[in-house]
């Protein structure tokens, strides 16, 4: 349980990260000049989307792994 904690505030902030450093140099976005103009701080929703479509990834990757784990064959 502990490892899953982890797994998903690990995501959460990966996250974070990513929608505030894409959100700030994505010069094509036509929200940019909003970032800048509200002190490059994206907008909550777009946190909000990219910490579930992360979250959803990385548990299921996580979910796969241990699962192949914990049937794998050993030898008789």
């Amino acid at each position: 349980m502990q490892s899953l904690v982890k797994v998903v505030l690990t995501t959460a902030l990966v996250s974070v990260i990513l929608v505030t450093v894409v959100g700030y140099f994505d010069e094509g976005h036509p929200r940019i000049y909003d970032y800048l103009a509200h002190y490059a701080v994206p907008p909550i929703h777009d946190y909000v989307l990219w910490l579930v479509i992360f979250e959803c990834i990385v548990l299921a990757a996580w979910w796969l792994v241990r699962a192949a784990s914990h049937t794998s064959v050993r030898p008789e």
